[in-house]
């Protein structure tokens, strides 16, 4: 069987496997260069050059750092501005390729996006830059989640507690049932805007400008269905959905072995009118069991804090105003946050 050079290209995420059109040399060049990415946790932190994002502020204060997820950017967080603005310098950030196309051209971000330990190198790199050296709290939504988790546990020293909204860690993927729901419902749509976007990109003009138009279309189409995201957002924005799962079990491990742990103060709050939590229950009953966290379930849908914008700004101004929080364990040792719920992408993925 004969795989398209560019199919390979794409998804081992280099030009070096275009001339690679055998189906098994193509999956050997693909798992060596996920190995070769898995072995080293600091090859990141040593050859890459993070790139500027841009980042809103307004007030005086302590830094709030937020972190937007899929499909959105930094005005998701307009209603949390307003509310804590006068007490803390809030700080909001659009990722690489949320903001719209030009924007990502201007800043240089790389055109097929991030790895989530990249992403969380970033996010070290600019609060950094724009936040000086007193640690901040991050809070976050969605993918921002796992980003700001990583950013945590690689860069303790930069993050002083953390507020998350909808998504712990190990995520949505802890088994067979949910990772077929979640496919089936809406990750298969980025994932294939994405795969159209960057196949049309490799075989050139005009294939490169009607995929790009196919694949936005994709995505603001349902980006209208839902009613939530950036107008600006594009198919370029998906690439967290690609890293995940060609990633699970191979370049990100941590993400379902239960490593990647916030160790500093969590206020956790969760919407539960969903198909599905972005959570597990041994994840709930760990943050539960901590002094230090939080955690408040929400009678609201995925984007709590514009549905219930009042309650999640009075909770997140009253956790934040708390002075005496205690020590937190390390890692939680519930032996289903182990690596479990990879099995299924573990065993199909190096064959896709």
């Amino acid at each position: 069987m004969r795989v398209p050079s560019a199919i390979g290209a794409l998804l081992c995420g280099s030009a070096e496997f275009v001339g690679t059109t055998s189906a098994l040399s193509w999956r050997r060049a693909l798992l060596a260069r996920r190995g070769m990415a898995a072995r080293s946790t600091s090859s990141v932190r040593s050859v890459f050059e993070a790139p500027r994002l841009s980042i809103s502020s307004c007030g005086e204060g302590e830094v709030l750092f937020f972190v937007h997820g899929w499909p959105d950017d930094a005005s998701v967080w307009r209603a949390q501005v307003d509310r804590l603005k006068d007490k803390y310098q809030c700080k909001c950030v659009t990722m690489p390729h949320f903001g719209g196309r030009e924007s990502a051209i201007a800043l240089q971000h790389r055109p097929q996006g991030y790895s989530f330990e990249e992403m969380a190198e970033i996010l070290a790199d600019n609060i950094r830059r724009d936040c000086g050296t007193s640690p901040v709290t991050l809070v976050l939504h969605d993918w921002g989640c796992v980003w700001g988790f990583m950013l945590q546990t690689r860069h303790p020293d930069l993050v002083k507690r953390i507020v998350a909204l909808d998504v712990g860690l190990p995520s949505c993927m802890s088994g067979f049932e949910k990772v077929s729901v979640a496919l089936l419902t809406y990750q298969f749509w980025p994932l294939t805007a994405y795969f159209l976007l960057r196949v049309s990109a490799r075989l050139g003009s005009p294939f490169r400008r009607w995929g790009q138009a196919v694949a936005d279309w994709m995505i603001r189409a349902f980006t209208k269905f839902i009613g939530y995201g950036s107008k600006r957002i594009t198919a370029d924005a998906s690439y967290p959905y690609v890293h995940f799962l060609t990633g699970l079990g191979f370049r990100e491990p941590k993400l379902t072995a239960g490593a990647v742990l916030p160790s500093c103060p969590c206020l956790f709050m969760y919407g539960k009118r969903k198909p599905y939590m972005f959570h597990s229950a041994a994840w709930e009953r760990h943050l539960r069991s901590r002094s230090d966290c939080e955690v408040i379930p929400v009678n609201a849908g995925h984007w709590l804090q514009v549905q219930k914008a009042e309650l999640v700004n009075h909770a997140i101004e009253t956790w934040l105003e708390k002075k005496d929080m205690g020590a937190a364990p390390h890692m939680c040792q519930d032996s289903r946050f182990q690596a479990t719920s990879c099995i299924f992408l573990r065993a199909y993925m190096p064959w896709i």
